[in-house]
């Protein structure tokens, strides 16, 4: 979850759990940044994969809007590092 009115992170990679904040620069156009990242620290089949998204966020400087349910994040080279859709979650 990217809570861009709380300014906070939270999710989770497939085995951990992640916490963080979120800067926006308004002075910038479509600028954020993820920081002060923590996990949980649990052995993942897929820990590779799990610590590139985690290097992927700390290296976000801006996002891309795709369209109204994908944005992806760029890296300070200009490099698309992360692709997300937004899911519709039910209240319930």
């Amino acid at each position: 979850v990217i809570d861009t009115d709380q300014l906070k992170l939270h999710g989770n990679t497939g085995c951990n759990i992640i916490n963080g904040e979120i800067t926006i620069d308004s002075n910038k156009h479509h600028a954020i940044q993820f920081e002060n990242i923590t996990s949980t620290r649990k052995m993942c089949p897929n820990i590779n994969r799990e610590t590139a998204l985690l290097v992927a966020l700390e290296e976000t400087v801006s996002i891309k809007l795709i369209d109204d349910n994908h944005i992806n994040l760029i890296d300070n080279k200009g490099t698309a590092v992360v692709a997300l859709k937004r899911l519709n979650l039910s209240q319930d």
